[in-house]
């Protein structure tokens, strides 16, 4: 599967893959089969993987630490302003 078939972006920043494709990761949220619990998995860049559904793409470490961070403080990979909508 070629890049080019599939224009990955950075969830974290914007950042194209195209353009860059050195240490990127994937992220999702998974079952953990333990009383219903769900998990956050973190992997190193398999593009297999990364055109699975509810994927999110990050660019370096600090992308994946930031998505990773919203996902534990807001249980969402969304930025702040659309998880929390009043």
């Amino acid at each position: 599967m070629a890049i080019a078939e599939h224009p990955f972006v950075c969830d974290g920043c914007g950042k194209d893959r195209r353009r860059d494709t050195n240490h990127w990761f994937i992220l999702w949220q998974a079952d953990l089969d333990l009383n219903d619990k769900r998990g956050l998995v973190i992997e190193p860049w398999d593009t297999k993987r990364a055109v699975e559904g509810n994927r999110k793409h990050a660019c370096g470490l600090s992308c994946a630490l930031r998505l990773a961070e919203r996902y534990l403080a807001f249980g969402s990979f969304e930025t702040v302003s659309t998880a929390v909508k009043q």
